[in-house]
């Protein structure tokens, strides 16, 4: 593929939509990839959302399912990620595997598709793709929307603006 100005890239936390839901929403913004980057790609709470049900139901709706929760997922196995019991993020940011997976999204952002990175959380303040993803992408002069609960898009400065340090009100690792 050529090489474009990026496209937006989208975040959405599926949280407690439906799966029929969340498609619409993935439709409505003109999604063609979604980018799964839960550390562990299923749900004990919303069991439609497992990886097996989203790589079958998506390409029907003409969206790729691509999981990369290995690369850009927010509660990695490594235990180097670690500090004081908790998942660090600057840690994460130093990891060739977390480098490498930023650089295969920026370069699919760069191609045009259109990509939404999901996680859990549908407030994108209370999730890694928000503190840890995105301003990673900021950086490389990837735009990123923020798809929020009621479904409308939030600037990224919007929804810092809620909540300045994340880590201070909770523990992503819990």
């Amino acid at each position: 593929m050529a090489m474009h100005e990026p496209a937006p890239i989208f975040t959405i936390g599926y949280g407690r939509r439906s799966l029929h839901e969340f498609i619409e929403l993935l439709t409505r913004h003109n999604v063609t990839t979604l980018l799964d980057v839960r550390s562990r790609p299923y749900s004990r709470w919303q069991p439609e959302f497992r990886k097996q049900n989203l790589e079958m139901l998506l390409p029907v709706s003409g969206i790729e399912y691509r999981f990369h929760g290995d690369a850009l997922g927010g509660k990695p196995d490594d235990p180097t990620c670690r500090r004081g019991g908790h998942v660090d993020y600057t840690l994460i940011r130093e990891k060739t595997w977390f480098q490498a997976g930023l650089d295969d999204l920026e370069t699919h952002a760069r191609e045009g598709r259109r990509i939404a990175i999901m996680c859990a959380e549908q407030k994108p303040e209370h999730c890694h793709r928000t503190w840890l993803i995105t301003p990673e992408l900021l950086e490389r002069g990837i735009d990123v929307q923020h798809i929020d609960e009621t479904g409308e898009l939030l600037t990224h400065d919007l929804v810092t603006d809620c909540r300045r340090d994340p880590q201070q009100a909770f523990h992503f690792d819990q």
